[in-house]
């Protein structure tokens, strides 16, 4: 399981040569879709880690361990935000960010020190909060009956002078829940 999260990571991020993924079937596979792949690799991995003993190691250095991972993943959390396409890395305020960094530092420091429940409570909220505004139940609701009564504010036309980026925004807008 690891192996293929490894490798669908690489065709994600980095892709592969034109013939492997014909070899493979890989060159139909979407880049998009491959998230859903990935999300039940990730709890695969997840129970199987949770299934383990408990660690025999002192706690001291568990600590030491988890504070090194906690910093590592802030740190890859971080590089990889400054990777995202300008497009969307525009839309995401500083303060998510940080965030964002702060819970997967706290996720993976609670991952080493194996305290499974608070984990679970940080892993299971972070994700549903991360899934719930694509899902079909969360946009339904998105005009309820409070906000039914206030007309949407109209939005502006865009420009031709406008990027595409910012057209794309206004698009979204004027065409959303």
């Amino acid at each position: 399981m690891l192996g293929f999260a490894a490798f669908a990571l690489g065709f994600q991020f980095l892709g592969y040569p034109a013939w492997l993924t014909r070899l493979t079937l890989w060159n139909v596979v979407t880049v998009y879709r491959l998230d859903l792949a990935l999300g039940v690799a990730q709890l695969v991995l997840l129970g199987w880690l949770m299934a383990q003993p408990r660690a025999a190691t002192g706690l001291a250095s568990l600590r030491v361990l988890a504070l090194a991972m906690a910093l590592l993943t802030a740190a890859y959390a971080l590089w990889a935000n400054g990777r995202m396409p300008l497009d969307v890395a525009d839309g995401l305020p500083a303060g998510f960010v940080l965030l964002s960094a702060l819970t997967a530092a706290a996720a993976a420091y609670l991952l080493v020190l194996q305290r499974w429940r608070v984990f679970l409570v940080l892993y299971l909220g972070w994700m549903l909060a991360a899934v719930l505004p694509f899902h079909p139940w969360g946009r339904r609701h998105a005009r309820s009956r409070w906000t039914a009564r206030w007309p949407r504010p109209a939005s502006p036309k865009p420009s031709p002078t406008v990027p595409a980026a910012a057209a794309w925004r206004w698009w979204a807008s004027a065409t959303g829940p």
